[in-house]
């Protein structure tokens, strides 16, 4: 889904809409947030989410 891993770091450390504009490793923390991020990637691996 990434190109690489410049593009995976950028994700990570990028504001995100489908987070209420929080960056995904801010959700990083806690096994509820990893869990949601999985969520969304899925979402974006599949379309189902831009």
């Amino acid at each position: 889904m990434f190109e690489d891993d410049a593009d995976f770091k950028e994700w990570l450390h990028t504001s995100n809409t489908a987070l209420g504009g929080a960056a995904p490793i801010d959700w990083m923390s806690s096994s509820i947030g990893r869990e949601q991020l999985l969520d969304l990637l899925v979402s974006i691996e599949y379309g189902m989410y831009s």
